[in-house]
């Protein structure tokens, strides 16, 4: 491979319509119809809202972080982009989204001392070969650093959450997470970062840890939250 093509790489397609672009992997079209939050949200969870103040969901629960950030909604095209992502290691899809990650974050106005990606236990980074955090945070790695990749570990192997109800999601998580080097979070504000938000257990779980092992506040950052569904909160009141 020529060095020029590693600055400027060639034959880059857009990852949702295959369009060659010049870079970032996200054509301008296919930009502007990505579900960004905007408008009305959640000051806490930072998802969509009726309420320009907590959504129904967190007015439901008691979270240990202080605010997470969501850049967008986890639907349409955009859910099964993250899928494939995931489950079928198109790692291209996670870089391109890389690029998307670093604007947002770029536009966030907290003093923020470490950054780290939500881990994944040992036994599915070797299925994935990769952990998904890790490839969307590469963006903001590159361009300010800050980001620890080894110091907070997933010790329990939890099976996937998806579908399960917020309490299956939480006795699922707890006591799941650990940090290995104390003094790098110790009176430190931590960012966290995940790819979705769906009922926050993980942020909570992670937060709660963080903070017991001396970190003083704990933010986050993920690139989709799941839909608010208000009629199922109201169903299960």
């Amino acid at each position: 491979m020529k060095i020029l093509d590693l600055i400027f790489p060639q034959n880059v397609k857009c990852i949702f319509c295959s369009k060659e672009v010049d870079e970032y992997g996200i054509c301008k079209e296919c930009y502007e119809k990505l579900p960004f939050i905007t408008g009305k949200t959640c000051i806490k969870c930072g998802g969509k809202s009726g309420d320009p103040n907590v959504c129904i969901e967190c007015k439901n629960s008691r979270h240990e972080f202080e605010q997470v950030f969501s850049i967008l909604e986890y639907s349409g095209d955009t859910k099964q982009k993250i899928l494939a992502f995931k489950q079928n290691k198109r790692k291209n899809i996670g870089v391109a989204f890389s690029e998307l990650v670093g604007e947002y974050f770029e536009k966030l106005n907290i003093p923020f001392d470490v950054i780290l990606p939500v881990p994944i236990h040992e036994n599915r980074l070797k299925e994935r070969g990769y952990n998904q955090s890790e490839i969307l945070l590469q963006r903001i790695e590159n361009t300010y650093g800050r980001v620890y990749k080894n110091i907070f570990v997933r010790t329990k192997d939890t099976p996937h959450q998806t579908g399960l109800s917020k309490e299956h999601r939480e006795n699922n998580l707890k006591n799941a997470f650990k940090v290995l080097d104390k003094s790098k979070i110790k009176n430190k504000t931590v960012l966290l970062f995940d790819d979705v938000y769906t009922t926050g257990s993980t942020f909570d779980e992670c937060a709660k840890t963080l903070k017991k092992c001396g970190a003083f506040k704990v933010y986050g950052l993920c690139l989709c939250r799941s839909p608010i569904k208000i009629s199922k909160i109201l169903n299960n009141d």
